[in-house]
């Protein structure tokens, strides 16, 4: 039963890293009859299902020294952050020339080693890194969860300080976001993300019981509200630029995109192909995220060459260029990377160009 929980989860972390692909390259296609972009229904929980599932598989014994879970998660997340990021900065002139993306600029070696060092601190990162802004916000997401976590669980009334630390940090999020505050590295977003660990956390705890009201009807019925509350509602959930839709409706519109994930996992889960090709999805889900960019222009530049297209602007436009094609964007989004991060480990024992991560 818990290999299949884990099972379960690591699709739900492919049905989010996918949503973030379609977020990415099919964000204006209307669903019909609606007033709704798939861009903004897949908005609605794409990130926030990662800090769900973060804190589905944190373990309590994890408080007694919260800086060991905290220093893996750095040197797991920075680590991959500036290995891309140190890639894609020396590939950067070579990328330009081929036009797979809208900078023209070619760097020095100075220029380089700026942009390689300030990536460190992770507040760079290069064009096709963009959907990468995730990580450090993930990172101080996960970071403050198990702090509060671990203090909660030393006092005397972890139970009453477990509420207290989740309603806290909901209203500074949402205080924060609504207000549009912009601090260092995303930090008002982090802060909305440690009561949907908490709440993954204590699903885990109940999951014998919560597994069973996860039903194909409710997986319909969750995606119906979510529509539903979008077609009413103006403005959409785009975290990145602090748009939570509504103080009162972020959560509850979160939650349900959650409970959609995890009844789409469930009947994926049932099928062994599909279930084991989405469990390798998810599985891989941060190394899709930095990559699927570069699954897009490769799109761009095949297609280019076929049809016999020079323009550069065009060609190199980001994320991807107006071609329409949406389906290869999404097949290639997801692919790709796959592929990229399979061969890369295939020849691992000749070379350490990838760890497992």
């Amino acid at each position: 039963m818990q290999g299949k929980r884990n099972s379960t989860m690591d699709i739900v972390k492919a049905i989010g890293i996918i949503s973030i692909v379609m977020g990415h390259c099919c964000y204006s296609i209307m669903i019909p009859a609606l007033n709704v972009s798939v861009g903004e229904f897949v908005y609605s929980y794409h990130l926030m299902v990662f800090f769900f599932v973060a804190g589905f598989f944190y373990k309590r014994e994890y408080h007694e020294h919260p800086e060991q879970y905290v220093g893996k998660r750095l040197l797991k997340l920075g680590g991959m952050l500036f290995l891309y990021n140190t890639v894609f900065t020396l590939l950067h002139n070579t990328l330009v020339s081929l036009k797979m993306i809208s900078s023209t600029e070619h760097y020095s070696i100075s220029k380089m080693i700026s942009c390689i060092v300030q990536s460190l601190l992770m507040k760079y990162t290069e064009e096709l890194l963009g959907a990468c802004w995730f990580l450090p916000m993930f990172f101080i997401g996960t970071a403050l969860f198990a702090i509060a976590f671990s203090k909660a669980e030393k006092s005397k009334k972890p139970e009453y300080w477990h509420k207290i630390i989740c309603i806290l940090f909901a209203a500074v999020a949402l205080y924060a976001n609504s207000r549009e505050l912009t601090w260092e590295y995303w930090i008002q977003t982090s802060l909305l993300a440690v009561p949907v660990m908490y709440i993954g956390y204590f699903a885990k705890q109940k999951w014998d019981v919560l597994d069973k009201t996860v039903t194909w009807y409710g997986t319909i019925l969750s995606a119906a509200v979510i529509l539903g509350i979008l077609n009413r509602m103006p403005g959409s959930i785009e975290l990145s630029v602090n748009q939570i839709l509504h103080p009162a409706l972020f959560y509850p519109v979160t939650l349900l995109g959650i409970y959609f994930c995890m009844g789409l996992a469930k009947m994926l889960s049932r099928n062994p192909y599909t279930e084991k090709f989405f469990s390798m999805v998810g599985k891989e889900s941060f190394h899709i995220m930095a990559l699927h960019f570069l699954g897009f222009k490769i799109v761009d530049r095949i297609y280019s060459a076929v049809y016999g297209i020079t323009d550069a602007e065009k060609i190199g436009k980001f994320p991807h260029s107006d071609y329409g094609l949406h389906i290869s964007y999404v097949i290639a989004g997801v692919l790709i990377p796959l592929c990229l991060i399979t061969l890369l480990r295939k020849v691992q024992k000749y070379g350490h160009f990838v760890k497992e991560m």
